[in-house]
């Protein structure tokens, strides 16, 4: 049986991940990072969506994009194509340079909004790879900051979130966590978020994944490779397993989002109600 299509929606705005084959490093020399964000803003200019931040780091990237007139599906498969074909002939490789199917997560309100902008920009000082998100140089907060003039943020639209102050969209993503209020605009018509009570889905699982991890003070790509067996990552993944099944939500999917089988997510499942965690 094929994979279902993906749903798409003009105005939709989507979390976009993907990863290195095998979790190899998809950036080697500078050469790859710039010709990388070469190939993203000529995607831009030909499609029209638009893009709120984005972070590329050694071995996956993040976007956050909202959907123009052309499907996300067609935009992202064209860009990764193009930069694997790239990447191969430069590096002298062959197969495969990013994992299986990349994800797609829907954002669909407002306090969602500001949590993705605050995690993605972060997402570097996270991992290790710099101490504030001013030092890492491939990233939409270097656009947004203005100490890069690449054109691939829409910046006014950022700032729109924050009635157009720099500072305030600095305090937000300097905090080492989400402030429990951020100052949200009361209209959001022009990036068309809905506020209506979501589905519960990916989206929703990847919210709950990044609250989890801020009280545990864990990196949220710790919860999610499956070589971590720490006894802290292991409860917040049987909090996030214990959650979703309070909500409906199917193991499988739990499974596919943690990237860990279904049977280690019914275990974890199991395991969670017996300790009450």
């Amino acid at each position: 049986m094929g994979r279902p299509s993906r749903h798409f929606e003009p105005g939709l705005i989507s979390h976009v991940i993907s990863r290195g084959n095998g979790g190899k490093e998809i950036f080697l020399v500078d050469q790859d990072w710039i010709r990388f964000l070469d190939i993203l803003k000529r995607a831009k200019d030909r499609c029209g969506f638009r893009l709120f931040t984005y972070s590329l780091m050694p071995n996956h990237f993040h976007l956050l994009v909202q959907a123009g007139q052309v499907p996300l599906s067609t935009v992202v498969q064209r860009v990764l194509t193009s930069y694997a074909c790239y990447f191969n002939r430069r590096s002298g490789s062959k197969g495969h340079l990013f994992q299986s199917r990349y994800k797609a997560l829907p954002c669909q309100s407002a306090r969602y909004l500001f949590e993705l902008i605050h995690y993605i920009s972060r997402n570097p000082v996270k991992a290790g790879l710099c101490s504030n998100p001013d030092e890492w140089e491939w990233s939409g907060h270097q656009e947004i900051i203005e100490s890069a003039r690449r054109g691939l943020v829409d910046r006014d639209l950022v700032l729109g979130l924050f009635e157009g102050s720099l500072l305030t969209y600095r305090d937000l993503v300097s905090a080492a966590s989400l402030p429990a209020t951020p100052t949200i605009r009361a209209d959001m018509e022009p990036i068309t978020l809905r506020e209506q009570e979501e589905v519960p889905g990916e989206g929703q699982i990847e919210r709950w994944a990044l609250e989890l991890c801020a009280e545990a003070q864990i990196a949220a790509e710790e919860l999610r490779d499956r070589r971590r067996r720490e006894r802290q990552i292991s409860l917040v993944r049987k909090r996030l397993v214990r959650r979703c099944c309070d909500a409906g939500i199917g193991l499988a999917q739990t499974a596919r989002f943690l990237g860990i089988s279904r049977s280690a997510a019914c275990r974890a499942a199991q395991t969670s109600q017996q300790v009450n965690v």
